[in-house]
């Protein structure tokens, strides 16, 4: 049931990176997380005309912190998870984060953080936060 869809979620969320689709990965993330970043991207875009893939690159950092602004981290991630702990609506994902920074191959730990919303009349886990 609920490691089964978190499991999805996650998987939907790096598949999106590796596809450089920043609205799929909002899609994964919490309203509360998704809608600032939704709205500065559409802002950025509009006022910058800038391409999504720039927008993208700006948007990396708030996401998973100030080394990785590169879209080529995004194509280049992979997501194992190694735990999920789940407390009733809310659950964390313990994960191993591998991929290319500058040529170099990477790997670090990462904690992510879910909550189990209903959004649209829909239920689903969703990532509240990265760390």
């Amino acid at each position: 049931g609920d490691e089964r869809e978190i499991r999805a979620t996650l998987n939907s969320f790096a598949s999106a990176c590796q596809q450089l689709d920043l609205n799929a990965m909002l899609d994964c993330m919490s309203p509360d997380a998704a809608t600032p970043l939704r709205g500065g991207a559409s802002l950025m875009g509009t006022l910058t005309g800038k391409t999504p893939e720039e927008i993208l690159d700006q948007a990396v950092p708030f996401l998973f912190g100030d080394d990785y602004a590169s879209s080529d981290f995004l194509r280049s991630l992979r997501l194992k998870v190694e735990d999920i702990a789940v407390a009733e609506d809310t659950a964390t994902a313990l994960c191993t984060l591998s991929y290319t920074l500058e040529g170099e191959k990477k790997e670090r730990d990462m904690s992510i953080q879910l909550v189990k919303l209903e959004v649209e009349g829909e239920s689903g886990w969703y990532i509240s936060s990265l760390n």
